[in-house]
């Protein structure tokens, strides 16, 4: 099991570097629903549709999107001290935390803490 970070995502859509590492790993796919938003967010500004036609696009990955759960928050909101990670960089390690699960992320600057998480990167 995966747990993908947004810019994993991202990277599959764009058919940027390391997004054939990231599509090899759809299978086994979990992204928490902090990064659904942030991918369809992206997807929104770069102007690819609406807001249910980009939501289709990640949903169309194949991706088990998991909802956020009370235990899952809290570990987010304990992180916030670490300097460099997003709420959505959060949201993806509580949930890795929470599944045991490795994180797939392009986000070479997370090596630099213990995050409690096995880190697999794509680039």
């Amino acid at each position: 099991m995966k747990v993908f970070d947004t810019s994993a995502v991202l990277a599959i859509l764009y058919g940027e570097k390391g997004g054939d590492i990231a599509l090899a790993a759809l299978p086994a796919g979990r992204i928490a629903m902090a990064n659904v938003a942030e991918a369809v967010s992206d997807l929104l500004i770069g102007g690819h549709g609406t807001l249910d036609k980009c939501a289709a696009t990640v949903r169309a990955l194949g991706l088990v999107w998991i909802e956020t759960d009370e235990a899952q928050a809290l570990r987010a909101a304990a992180m916030r001290p670490i300097k460099g990670l997003s709420l959505g960089d959060r949201f993806c390690i509580a949930l890795a935390q929470k599944l045991n699960a490795a994180v797939l992320t392009s986000d070479q600057a997370w090596a630099k803490h213990a995050l409690g998480v096995q880190l697999e990167y794509i680039r």
